[in-house]
């Protein structure tokens, strides 16, 4: 089953939505703010080889067909979330890079192994939330159609 593009951007900015409002139920249980969230707190079949970074607070997440997405808050500024993610992806390539980003959002995107990780994030409130989501660059709502 393929996953319209529009239906895809829908949910994960309503993911966004729900993380900058406080209306979803926590996912992550109380740890060291210190530690990355481990693999379990993740939706089934995220890459291991993607961590996020330390103190992030997964709000939702979920795995769907080939889509595996995670809303997060973190006390990180929008700045530090797109270069952790540049650093975290060095063996991804680039598409949309940090260049890209304004002061209160960025959107990005890198492909490896015809996978395609999209990064949305948000620094409307004091707590700065993203969603990250790894899909097949088909299924991706960002990839170009023909």
């Amino acid at each position: 089953m393929r996953i319209s593009r529009a239906a895809l951007i829908v949910l994960l900015l309503l993911l966004v939505a729900l993380a900058a409002a406080g209306c979803g139920k926590d996912a992550s249980p109380e740890r060291d703010p210190s530690s990355s969230a481990s693999a379990q707190q993740l939706p089934e079949g995220w890459p291991e080889e993607i961590e996020l970074p330390a103190g992030s607070r997964i709000k939702n997440s979920l795995s769907a067909d080939d889509q595996r997405s995670v809303s997060v808050e973190t006390d990180d500024t929008l700045a530090e979330i797109v270069t952790y993610f540049e650093t975290e992806l060095a063996a991804w390539q680039a598409e949309q890079t940090g260049d890209a980003a304004t002061e209160l959002s960025a959107f990005l995107t890198w492909t490896r192994e015809g996978d395609r990780f999209t990064l949305i994030v948000s620094e409307a409130a004091a707590v700065r939330t993203f969603v990250a989501s790894v899909a097949p660059v088909e299924l991706d709502p960002t990839a170009s159609q023909p």
